[in-house]
C-alpha cells in the first residue's frame, strides 16, 4: 500500500502502518515504537475527554534530544538550517489514550504536539514542543488526529501518510510548491515564495479551528461592484503584505553583514546585530500573528477577499449566487493537472460558492476549507474549473 491512496479501504491502523515500507524497513525497536504509539494516538483519538473528541498532535522523540533537531537546508544563501523546535520538558508521564488525551486538551492543536518516545521499554511523554516558524519540524515524525479514527503522519514539510478509518482518503497535492497552474496563477496574483507561505500557513491555521472558510485571491483589484459586499473592510489591507517584504529584507541585511570566519568584529557591530536580530524576531512575530488573526477571521461568514501582492481587502465576503448550472470540474492529483478526472464538486454551500466565483472571475484563485475534510483549490482554466485537494500540514 502507497502513500495517498484513494481506492483501498484500510484495516487496522497497526497492520497498514506495519506493512508501510517506512515503517516496515526501520530497525525494530524504532519500528515496535512507531507502531505502539500510532496505536496509542489512534486510540486516543476516538475517547472522549469530558463529554467530547479532542483533535491531537504529536512528535517523537527517538534519543531525547528533539531539541537539537534541524530543518532541512532552507535553500537561502548563506543562512545555515536552524533548530526546528522549542520543547518545554516535564517529568515522564506513562503514555496511554486516557494520559495522551488529557494532555492533548491544554495544547493549541495546529501548534503545539505533544511529546512521545519510548525509554527503557516504556512509553512516555515527556513534554510540549512547537515547530519554530518558517522551518520544516526537520526529520522528527509527527503524527496528528484531527478528528476520531484519522491519523497523519507528517516530517520535513511533507505529509507521508493519511489513514482514515472507514472510507478511502484523498490525495493532497502540494500546489504551492511544485510548478503547475495553481502556483502560475498565484504569481499572475503577485504572490512571492514568502506570501505563498504566507497563504499555506493561513490555511492551515483557518484548517486547524475545524470551522471552514472561503479565501479568494485575486490578480487585480475586487470589482467595484462587488466591493460593497466586503462586511469587514481592512483600514491597512497592506500590513501582511508590508511585514513580509520587511521580514525578508531583513533577513537579507542579516546575511549581507555576515563576517567571513575569522574577520574582526567591533563591540559596535556586535550591538547592531543583537538590534538586527531583535527587529527580525519581532516583525517574525508579527507577520506570524497577522496571518492567525486572518485565519481566525475566517470564520466569520462569507470569504476573505486578498487582492494582489497579498493586500487583504476584508473579511465577510457575501460571493453572488449567480445564475445557471455550476461547470463541470475535473479534480486534479498532480500540480501540474497531468492526472485528473472529471467529479463534482461537491462539499455542499461553500464549495459551490467557491466554485461559482472561480468560474466568473477568470484568474481568481479560490481555497475553500472544509469544516471536517480537506482545503480544496479551485480555479477556471479555459472552458473547465480544475480542483486540487490542497495538502497542508497539520502539525
Amino acid at each position: 500500500m502507497s502513500p495517498g491512496s484513494t481506492n483501498t479501504q484500510l484495516s487496522y491502523p497497526r497492520e497498514v502502518f506495519a506493512r508501510w515500507a517506512p515503517i516496515q524497513n526501520a530497525p525494530d525497536p524504532i519500528r515496535d515504537a512507531h507502531l505502539d504509539i500510532l496505536e496509542v494516538v489512534f486510540f486516543a483519538s476516538m475517547m472522549l475527554e469530558e463529554g467530547e473528541t479532542v483533535p491531537i498532535g504529536v512528535v517523537i522523540d527517538h534519543d531525547g534530544r528533539l531539541e537539537d533537531v534541524l530543518e532541512r537546508d532552507s535553500g537561502q544563501a548563506g543562512r545555515e538550517p536552524e533548530r526546528a523546535w522549542f520543547v518545554v520538558r516535564f517529568a515522564p508521564i506513562d503514555l496511554s489514550p486516557a494520559s495522551l488525551k488529557r494532555v492533548a486538551r491544554g495544547t493549541a492543536y495546529g501548534r503545539d504536539l505533544v511529546v512521545v518516545q519510548k525509554r527503557n521499554e516504556r512509553l512516555i511523554i515527556s513534554g510540549l514542543a512547537r515547530r519554530r516558524e518558517r522551518t520544516d519540524g526537520g526529520d522528527a515524525l509527527r503524527i496528528a488526529a484531527p478528528r476520531p479514527g484519522v491519523l497523519i503522519l507528517e516530517t520535513f514539510g511533507e505529509q507521508m501518510y493519511r489513514y482514515d478509518v472507514g472510507r478511502t482518503s484523498p490525495v493532497a497535492t502540494n500546489v504551492f510548491l511544485w510548478d503547475g497552474p495553481v502556483r502560475t496563477a498565484l504569481e499572475a496574483c503577485g504572490f512571492d515564495k514568502d506570501q505563498r507561505w504566507i497563504l499555506a500557513e493561513t490555511l492551515r491555521n483557518a484548517r486547524a479551528s475545524n470551522r471552514g472558510a472561503i479565501f479568494i485571491c485575486l490578480p487585480d483589484a475586487l470589482p467595484e461592484e462587488l466591493r460593497s459586499e466586503v462586511r469587514y473592510r481592512f483600514a491597512q489591507p497592506e500590513m501582511i503584505s508590508t511585514l513580509a517584504r520587511l521580514h525578508r529584507s531583513q533577513i537579507l541585511q542579516r546575511v549581507a553583514s555576515a563576517r567571513p570566519e575569522g574577520g574582526n568584529i567591533t563591540a559596535e557591530e556586535v550591538g547592531e546585530g543583537v538590534d538586527s536580530a531583535r527587529e527580525e524576531e519581532r516583525i517574525g512575530a508579527d507577520l506570524a500573528a497577522a496571518g492567525e488573526i486572518l485565519a481566525q477571521l475566517s470564520a466569520i461568514d462569507g470569504a476573505i477577499v486578498i487582492e494582489r501582492g497579498f493586500n487583504v481587502l476584508g473579511a465577510g465576503f457575501i460571493i453572488p449566487t449567480g445564475s445557471g448550472s455550476l461547470p463541470q470540474t475535473r479534480h486534479c492529483f498532480d500540480a501540474l493537472a497531468s492526472k485528473s478526472e472529471i467529479r463534482p464538486i461537491g462539499g455542499g454551500a461553500r464549495h459551490a460558492a467557491g466554485l461559482r466565483f472561480a468560474w466568473d472571475y477568470p484568474g481568481s484563485v479560490v481555497f475553500v476549507v472544509s469544516s471536517a475534510g480537506p482545503v480544496t483549490c479551485i480555479l477556471r482554466r479555459g472552458e473547465e474549473a480544475l480542483t486540487w485537494h490542497v495538502r497542508i500540514w497539520q502539525t
